[in-house]
Protein backbone atom coordinates (compact mmCIF):
# COMPACT_ATOMS: atom_id res chain seq x y z
CA UNK A 1 0.00 0.00 0.00
CA UNK A 2 1.61 3.31 -0.93
CA UNK A 3 0.25 6.97 -0.05
CA UNK A 4 1.59 10.68 -1.27
CA UNK A 5 3.66 12.40 1.02
CA UNK A 6 5.49 15.54 0.95
CA UNK A 7 8.95 15.93 0.29
CA UNK A 8 9.65 16.97 3.77
CA UNK A 9 8.15 14.39 5.65
CA UNK A 10 9.84 12.81 7.93
CA UNK A 11 9.83 8.89 7.35
CA UNK A 12 10.15 5.73 10.07
CA UNK A 13 12.71 3.16 9.44
CA UNK A 14 10.10 0.67 8.03
CA UNK A 15 9.21 2.92 5.04
CA UNK A 16 10.93 3.72 1.73
CA UNK A 17 10.17 6.43 -0.78
CA UNK A 18 9.02 6.26 -4.75
CA UNK A 19 9.51 9.48 -5.94
CA UNK A 20 8.92 10.38 -9.74
CA UNK A 21 11.70 12.84 -10.88
CA UNK A 22 11.81 14.75 -14.10
CA UNK A 23 14.96 16.04 -15.64
CA UNK A 24 15.65 18.64 -18.53
CA UNK A 25 18.17 18.77 -21.07
CA UNK A 26 20.12 16.87 -22.15
CA UNK A 27 20.19 13.79 -19.49
CA UNK A 28 21.84 10.80 -21.25
CA UNK A 29 22.56 9.38 -25.08
CA UNK A 30 18.76 8.82 -25.19
CA UNK A 31 17.31 12.00 -25.44
CA UNK A 32 18.98 13.45 -28.74
CA UNK A 33 17.58 9.92 -29.70
CA UNK A 34 13.89 11.07 -28.86
CA UNK A 35 14.04 14.63 -30.43
CA UNK A 36 15.34 13.11 -33.71
CA UNK A 37 12.69 13.47 -36.30
CA UNK A 38 11.28 10.07 -36.63
CA UNK A 39 10.86 10.19 -33.00
CA UNK A 40 8.89 13.06 -32.57
CA UNK A 41 6.96 12.31 -35.65
CA UNK A 42 5.64 9.12 -34.31
CA UNK A 43 5.47 10.19 -30.53
CA UNK A 44 7.44 7.26 -29.87
CA UNK A 45 9.22 7.02 -26.31
CA UNK A 46 12.16 5.08 -24.57
CA UNK A 47 11.39 3.30 -21.24
CA UNK A 48 15.56 1.68 -19.24
CA UNK A 49 14.24 -0.85 -17.60
CA UNK A 50 17.09 -1.86 -15.72
CA UNK A 51 21.13 -0.38 -15.85
CA UNK A 52 24.38 -2.20 -14.35
CA UNK A 53 28.09 -2.00 -14.73
CA UNK A 54 29.73 -4.28 -16.92
CA UNK A 55 33.08 -3.98 -18.17
CA UNK A 56 34.17 -0.49 -18.55
CA UNK A 57 31.02 0.82 -19.00
CA UNK A 58 26.76 0.18 -18.68
CA UNK A 59 24.30 -2.58 -19.64
CA UNK A 60 21.06 -0.69 -20.64
CA UNK A 61 17.80 -2.52 -21.02
CA UNK A 62 15.71 -0.69 -22.73
CA UNK A 63 12.31 -1.44 -24.66
CA UNK A 64 10.66 1.12 -27.71
CA UNK A 65 7.34 2.29 -27.46
CA UNK A 66 5.84 3.73 -30.34
CA UNK A 67 8.64 2.63 -32.87
CA UNK A 68 11.11 0.01 -33.96
CA UNK A 69 14.31 -1.22 -33.23
CA UNK A 70 15.33 -0.58 -37.28
CA UNK A 71 14.49 2.84 -36.28
CA UNK A 72 16.02 3.45 -33.08
CA UNK A 73 19.48 1.76 -34.56
CA UNK A 74 19.11 3.97 -37.58
CA UNK A 75 18.85 6.95 -35.36
CA UNK A 76 22.00 5.95 -33.29
CA UNK A 77 24.20 5.12 -36.40
CA UNK A 78 23.11 8.46 -38.16
CA UNK A 79 23.87 10.71 -35.10
CA UNK A 80 26.71 8.62 -34.49
CA UNK A 81 26.49 7.94 -31.20
CA UNK A 82 28.95 4.95 -29.79
CA UNK A 83 26.85 2.22 -28.35
CA UNK A 84 26.75 -1.50 -28.75
CA UNK A 85 22.99 -2.90 -29.76
CA UNK A 86 21.63 -6.55 -29.14
CA UNK A 87 17.77 -6.71 -30.51
CA UNK A 88 16.68 -8.89 -27.74
CA UNK A 89 12.57 -8.86 -29.07
CA UNK A 90 11.64 -7.20 -32.18
CA UNK A 91 8.53 -7.48 -32.14
CA UNK A 92 8.46 -5.97 -28.78
CA UNK A 93 10.79 -2.95 -29.04
CA UNK A 94 13.20 -4.80 -26.07
CA UNK A 95 16.63 -3.84 -26.76
CA UNK A 96 20.04 -4.23 -24.69
CA UNK A 97 22.15 -1.43 -25.23
CA UNK A 98 26.13 -1.19 -23.82
CA UNK A 99 27.54 2.33 -23.39
CA UNK A 100 30.69 3.50 -22.13
CA UNK A 101 29.77 6.81 -20.42
CA UNK A 102 28.11 7.26 -17.06
CA UNK A 103 24.29 7.09 -16.68
CA UNK A 104 22.26 9.18 -14.51
CA UNK A 105 21.16 5.63 -13.21
CA UNK A 106 24.30 4.59 -12.52
CA UNK A 107 25.33 8.02 -10.65
CA UNK A 108 22.08 7.68 -8.63
CA UNK A 109 22.80 4.13 -7.67
CA UNK A 110 26.40 5.17 -5.88
CA UNK A 111 24.58 7.33 -3.65
CA UNK A 112 21.84 4.56 -2.58
CA UNK A 113 19.00 5.11 -5.02
CA UNK A 114 17.59 2.67 -6.83
CA UNK A 115 15.94 3.36 -10.38
CA UNK A 116 13.24 1.65 -11.51
CA UNK A 117 12.66 2.96 -14.63
CA UNK A 118 13.49 5.95 -16.60
CA UNK A 119 11.10 7.23 -19.49
CA UNK A 120 12.76 9.44 -22.22
CA UNK A 121 10.42 11.97 -24.29
CA UNK A 122 11.39 14.70 -26.35
CA UNK A 123 9.57 16.91 -23.48
CA UNK A 124 11.84 15.60 -20.85
CA UNK A 125 13.26 12.34 -18.96
CA UNK A 126 11.01 10.58 -16.40
CA UNK A 127 12.82 8.47 -13.78
CA UNK A 128 11.02 6.49 -10.93
CA UNK A 129 13.29 6.32 -7.79
CA UNK A 130 13.31 4.74 -4.75
CA UNK A 131 15.08 5.74 -1.96
CA UNK A 132 15.67 4.42 1.97
CA UNK A 133 14.10 6.28 4.39
CA UNK A 134 17.33 7.83 5.53
CA UNK A 135 17.52 8.98 2.17
CA UNK A 136 16.95 12.78 1.87
CA UNK A 137 14.75 13.81 -1.31
CA UNK A 138 15.43 17.33 -1.33
CA UNK A 139 19.33 16.57 -0.91
CA UNK A 140 18.80 13.96 -3.76
CA UNK A 141 16.84 16.72 -5.80
CA UNK A 142 19.76 19.41 -5.38
CA UNK A 143 21.78 17.13 -6.71
CA UNK A 144 20.24 16.42 -9.93
CA UNK A 145 19.62 20.27 -10.03
CA UNK A 146 23.33 20.61 -10.39
CA UNK A 147 23.92 17.91 -12.47
CA UNK A 148 21.43 18.80 -15.21
CA UNK A 149 19.40 21.57 -16.75
CA UNK A 150 16.33 21.03 -14.59
CA UNK A 151 14.38 18.53 -11.93
CA UNK A 152 11.35 18.36 -10.92
CA UNK A 153 9.36 15.72 -8.18
CA UNK A 154 6.42 14.79 -10.29
CA UNK A 155 5.12 12.94 -7.24
CA UNK A 156 6.37 11.29 -3.99
CA UNK A 157 4.76 8.10 -2.43
CA UNK A 158 5.77 6.67 1.24
CA UNK A 159 5.74 2.65 0.85
CA UNK A 160 6.41 -0.36 3.44
CA UNK A 161 10.02 -1.57 2.69
CA UNK A 162 10.15 -4.52 0.87
CA UNK A 163 11.94 -6.80 4.01
CA UNK A 164 11.62 -9.90 1.44
CA UNK A 165 14.46 -7.97 -0.86
CA UNK A 166 16.39 -7.48 1.90
CA UNK A 167 18.02 -10.77 2.20
CA UNK A 168 21.85 -9.41 2.74
CA UNK A 169 23.58 -11.17 -0.09
CA UNK A 170 25.94 -9.25 -2.08
CA UNK A 171 26.25 -10.39 -6.23
CA UNK A 172 30.06 -9.32 -7.86
CA UNK A 173 29.42 -7.47 -10.52
CA UNK A 174 29.53 -10.08 -13.02
CA UNK A 175 26.49 -12.47 -11.27
CA UNK A 176 24.57 -9.64 -11.16
CA UNK A 177 25.03 -9.02 -15.01
CA UNK A 178 24.69 -12.78 -15.41
CA UNK A 179 21.20 -12.76 -13.78
CA UNK A 180 19.80 -9.70 -15.17
CA UNK A 181 20.90 -10.54 -18.64
CA UNK A 182 18.70 -13.95 -18.02
CA UNK A 183 15.97 -11.83 -17.21
CA UNK A 184 15.51 -9.05 -19.78
CA UNK A 185 16.67 -11.49 -22.02
CA UNK A 186 13.53 -14.03 -21.48
CA UNK A 187 15.75 -16.87 -20.27
CA UNK A 188 13.56 -17.70 -17.14
CA UNK A 189 10.14 -16.73 -19.09
CA UNK A 190 8.37 -20.35 -20.51
CA UNK A 191 9.04 -20.86 -23.43
CA UNK A 192 12.02 -19.16 -23.28
CA UNK A 193 12.81 -16.28 -25.18
CA UNK A 194 16.52 -16.45 -25.73
CA UNK A 195 18.64 -19.69 -24.85
CA UNK A 196 21.66 -19.59 -22.80
CA UNK A 197 24.02 -19.41 -25.78
CA UNK A 198 21.97 -15.85 -26.70
CA UNK A 199 22.42 -14.52 -23.27
CA UNK A 200 26.20 -15.61 -23.33
CA UNK A 201 26.83 -14.34 -26.82
CA UNK A 202 25.06 -10.99 -25.52
CA UNK A 203 27.30 -10.53 -22.94
CA UNK A 204 30.47 -11.38 -24.86
CA UNK A 205 31.32 -14.29 -22.76
CA UNK A 206 31.47 -18.29 -23.04
CA UNK A 207 28.63 -20.36 -22.99
CA UNK A 208 30.01 -21.98 -19.54
CA UNK A 209 31.29 -18.50 -17.97
CA UNK A 210 27.72 -17.25 -17.84
CA UNK A 211 26.21 -20.29 -16.64
CA UNK A 212 28.26 -20.51 -13.92
CA UNK A 213 27.86 -16.53 -13.17
CA UNK A 214 24.18 -17.34 -13.06
CA UNK A 215 24.11 -20.15 -10.86
CA UNK A 216 26.14 -19.19 -8.37
CA UNK A 217 23.72 -15.62 -8.36
CA UNK A 218 20.65 -17.91 -8.38
CA UNK A 219 22.32 -20.07 -5.21
CA UNK A 220 23.23 -16.78 -3.31
CA UNK A 221 19.94 -15.63 -3.90
CA UNK A 222 18.08 -18.73 -2.57
CA UNK A 223 20.01 -19.96 0.42
CA UNK A 224 18.84 -17.24 3.21
CA UNK A 225 15.75 -18.06 1.96
CA UNK A 226 15.39 -21.77 2.58
CA UNK A 227 18.48 -22.52 4.98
Amino acid sequence: MSKPIGTEVSLASDHAVTAAVTLGGTVSYLTDIVRSAPFRRSGASVTVRGTIPYEEGFLQYVTLDGTDPETFMNTVTEQGVDVDITVIDEDHGRLQVQVSSEQPQSMLAQRGVVVRSTTVRPGGTTLTLELPAKNDLRAIVDELKDEFERAEVQSVFQTDANHEEQTGTELTAKQSAALQAAYHHGYFEQPRKNSASNVAAALDIAHSTFLQHLRTAQQKLFEPRFE
